[in-house]
């Protein structure tokens, strides 16, 4: 990539389908100017995070304390030549749901912003927390000199399956 057509994205991704109310996902990305057009772009969001059945995506950048949506390659190209300087662009990816009213973008100001320390439902993804974590820490290091033997173990017990 050359350094001077790359951009830094910022980019959260919101919609009225979140688990948490006003709350985003946040990623980053970096793009080379000369070689992104709109269309592209945008499938390569849509393959990491793909929409659901009735969304409606919709992509804003960050200007001058508004933002301004997206519809074409002349609008990245007007995006791109806008942050010329700075090289780093905030960008807001909607994913709306045809059937609900739409929710604002969130505001970039991260005092404002709901963060939740929630983890998921999900059975497949253990829930740590760190307050029991920092009690438990010295019963951690009597651990880490077993995992190679606990390893060997269960590789000899489950190697059919690996």
């Amino acid at each position: 990539m050359d350094p001077k057509t790359s951009f830094f994205l910022d980019i959260r991704l919101f919609g009225n389908n979140t688990r948490v109310e006003g709350g985003w996902y946040s990623f980053s990305k970096v793009v080379d100017s000369d070689y992104t057009n709109f269309k592209d772009f945008v499938d390569d969001i849509l393959h990491s995070y793909p929409s659901g059945y009735n969304d409606v995506v919709k992509l804003f950048y960050l200007a001058d304390e508004s933002h301004v949506e997206i519809r074409t390659d002349q609008d990245l190209l007007a995006m791109f030549a806008k942050h010329e300087s700075s090289r780093v662009i905030r960008m807001s990816i909607g994913y709306f749901d045809t059937r609900k009213p739409h929710v604002p973008i969130p505001d970039w100001n991260i005092s404002n912003a709901i963060i939740s320390d929630v983890v998921p439902c999900t059975p497949s993804l253990p829930q740590i927390l760190l307050s029991k974590l920092s009690h438990k820490a010295p019963n951690l290091q009597k651990l880490i000199p077993m995992l190679p033997n606990l390893l060997k173990q269960l590789t000899t017990h489950w190697k059919h399956i690996l």
